[in-house]
């Protein structure tokens, strides 16, 4: 391969004359050329200098007519230095920068090189300055890194490329702006760079790597561009960011992008990001100002852990996940508003958020996991309806809830779910719940009495140990077993309730409890047998069905409504009263199942309802039994189901399942992004086509089913969530 060294030294004195070498290297071959007397004469100057060069009018250079003749392939650069007594050199193969020598200073790179090569600068600490012209389209893998006496870096329009670790450890620029030509910065190609104050970022840069600007902890001003697509794993970690306002084009952030930001406070999240990666603003101590946009659809483990100043959240919509640890140990943090999407909070998510007091919860959560909001604040606690999974340890150490409702969807009460608060006073269980865990109200000091519903089949191993203030426990009927030590150490227990058909316990049930309790017992049943063997007093009771819990009340077609509620332990049925139109009266009775469909039911007004459990004695009497609070509702249709929007060109098709009893059905929409809800149509079927539907534009769509009264009036039905679509 054919090159050329090229090597000019700076002015000096050789034994009262002046002279300089150049190297010609073509192949095999080298000159050296003596350029001592060149019409340059020795002439004393009164300069600082001593000396001067004075070039003839006529003079012709050797070494431009040497060179000339030399091989065509042979290309040759200059380098200009501004320092005085510096001399810097390059080997430069095919376009390719590969290697310098010199003392340093100001460096700027030949206009003939298209790449600077790996390494090709790496560890030159006296370079203070590299200029980089246009000509160059990549720098390589090391190619700067550890230059740490760069304060200027001046980077041309043309430079396409940064590769990884190019700048790593030049740690005394100052500036960094970025030309628009560049696309691409490598990992840790900036890293340690611990003097830059601020950077720009060109228009057309779309990917930053791994570790890029890591440990940059001058770094507190970053001007984005409007096309940035991905930011690598962290590509910020420590810094020193105040603010970040992420643009609408990033749809990737790498773990850890900008964690260890001591001083951000405030994080905007626009555009399409769906998700927030794992420790992604870990230990950003001063965040204090959280807006997560409207895409985004996890938060993944760790994302805010220890975000010290975090004060409220609120997750939008959008969010479905939120993972382990993801707000773990936000002291601050006081307020949470949950979206209407959420549908899992992972463990420990919210664990040790000590000030967190407020909980505002979405609609469709699922899923609240182990720890997930151990040791906080909550002073009260409703856990939505939608809710079906508790983790162990959820609410545990919660010192200041003095309140728990459990919703309808929950089934069992996990281990130690709200061990260890020690404010309780009042749970109110549903009758949902089949079994509670081991240990789940363990050392609830405050906790004064306890009614468990017929739904509950098992009491866990010291479910309710050390509840030193519990006075009256009333277990329902379904309750089959009991666990060891359940009720271990409630010292200041007085009466319990035992339950018809329960079969097996453990031992110790009631160790260490006072003399004075009174168990309240079904003749000839095991309860009888367990207060025996537990020592402890007893008297008898006329078997009388616990109310029903659960009941509901649902529009279920023209003139109907159904009825659903949990079964009373030991009803051998259920009686139905109804208030309509002011009366109240009987309905119906049911003997099997847990449901009753209503066929006269109001449709123009509420009809109110109450189901009562009953058994027959050994007399045959029906003795019955305690209800719950009313329910009501309209014999109108039920909601449609299934509704889909489908694009076809130039319009929509909706289809959905047929509602019982409908006669037909209204259609309203918020059409082509207009913003105003209005009536689009009707049918009597199963599908409508918009046919003037927006191609750009989202149009939104509801479905009312109705059914006609007697007069022929219209009596719309209930109405589900909306759907939307686009056309083609």
């Amino acid at each position: 391969m054919k090159r050329i060294i090229a090597t000019f030294l700076s002015v000096s004195m050789i034994i009262g004359s002046f002279a300089f070498t150049v190297l010609a290297d073509s192949g095999d071959e080298s000159s050296e050329i003596d350029v001592s007397a060149m019409g340059i004469e020795n002439n004393e100057d009164k300069s600082s200098d001593g000396y001067k060069l004075d070039w003839s009018d006529d003079y012709v250079d050797p070494l431009k007519t040497t060179l000339e003749a030399a091989d065509e392939d042979i290309d040759v650069d200059e380098q200009s230095n501004d320092n005085a007594g510096v001399a810097n050199s390059f080997t430069i193969e095919n376009g390719v920068l590969t290697d310098y020598t010199g003392t340093g200073g100001a460096v700027t790179i030949p206009s003939n090189v298209v790449e600077i090569g790996r390494r090709a600068f790496s560890g030159e600490g006296g370079i203070t300055s590299v200029t980089i012209p246009s000509s160059v389209k990549k720098i390589d893998p090391y190619a700067f890194s550890g230059c740490y006496g760069i304060t200027t870096l001046y980077l041309s329009e043309g430079l396409v490329e940064i590769e990884n670790d190019a700048f790593y450890g030049c740690s005394a620029i100052r500036k960094l702006t970025l030309p628009n030509s560049l696309t691409s910065i490598g990992y840790e190609a900036f890293q340690d760079c611990t003097t830059i104050m601020n950077v720009r970022f060109g228009t057309n840069l779309r990917t930053i790597g791994s570790d890029a600007f890591r440990g940059n902890t001058a770094l507190t001003t970053i001007t984005w561009n409007s096309n940035i697509q991905s930011i690598g794993p962290d590509a910020f970690r420590d810094t020193a960011l105040e603010t970040l306002n992420l643009p609408a084009s990033v749809t990737y952030l790498g773990d850890r992008a900008f964690s260890y930001n001591y001083s951000l406070t405030s994080v905007k999240i626009n555009g399409n990001l769906s998700t927030i990666p794992t420790s992604c603003f870990y230990k950003c101590k001063s965040l204090s100002s959280l807006d997560l946009g409207t895409k985004v659809s996890v938060i993944e483990n760790y994302a805010f852990e220890e975000c010290a100043s975090l004060t409220t959240v609120t997750i939008p919509n959008s969010v479905e996940k939120i993972n382990y640890e993801a707000f773990y140990n936000c002291a601050a943090l006081t307020k949470v508003t949950f979206g209407t999407n959420l549908v899992y909070i992972g463990g420990c998510a919210f664990k040790d958020d000590i000030s967190l007091s407020t909980i505002v919860w979405g609609k469709n959560l699922v899923t609240i996991d182990y720890e997930a909001f151990r040791s906080t604040a909550l002073s009260s606690l409703s856990i939505p309806n939608s809710v079906t999974t508790l983790g162990t340890d959820a609410f545990r150490n919660c010192d200041s809830m003095t309140s728990v409702v459990v919703g309808t969807g929950v089934t069992a009460l996990s281990d130690n779910c709200f061990r260890d608060c020690d404010s309780l006073t009042k749970v109110t269980i549903n009758g949902c719940v089949t079994s509670i865990g081991h240990s789940a109200f363990n050392h609830c000091d405050q906790l004064i009495s306890i009614n468990i519903p017929d739904s509950v089949t098992k009491i866990g191993n010291y479910c309710f140990e050390e509840c030193v203030s519990l006075k009256a426990i009333r277990l329902g009927n379904g309750v089959t077993h009991i666990g060891y030590y359940a009720f271990s150490k409630c010292s200041s227990l007085k009466t319990i309730y035992l339950p018809y058909y329960l079969s097996t316990w453990g031992g110790d049930v009631f160790y260490q409890i006072n003399n004075n309790v009174t168990a309240y017992v079904y003749k000839g049943t095991k309860s009888v047998t367990f207060a025996q063997e537990m020592g402890i007093n007893f008297k008898y009771l006329a078997f009388k069905p616990n109310a029903v819990t659960g009941l509901r009340a649902v529009s279920a077609g023209k003139k109907m409504v159904r009825l659903y509620w949990n079964e009373s332990a030991g009803a051998d049925g259920y009686l139905i009263y109804a208030q309509k139109n002011g009366k109240y009266g009987y309905v119906g009775l049911m003997t099997s199942g847990l449901s009753y469909l209503d066929t006269k039911a109001l449709d123009t007004d509420y009809n109110y309802y109450w189901v009562f459990p009953f058994v027959y004695n050994e007399s045959g009497k029906m003795v019955v039994g305690g209800t719950s609070n009313y329910v009501y509702a309209k014999g109108i249709c039920a909601a449609v189901t299934n509704l889909k929007a489908t694009a076809q060109s130039g319009s929509i098709k909706l289809t959905w399942t047929k509602s019982p009893s409908a006669e037909g059905y209204l259609i309203y929409g918020i059409p082509n992004g207009t913003g105003k809800y209005q009536y689009l149509g009707m049918t009597t079927g199963t599908s409508f086509t918009h046919k003037k539907a927006s191609k750009t534009q989202y149009s939104f769509y509801w479905v009312f089913p109705y059914h006609k009264d007697a007069k022929g009036n219209m009596i719309t039905g209930l109405i589900n969530k909306y759907t939307y679509g686009k056309a083609k």
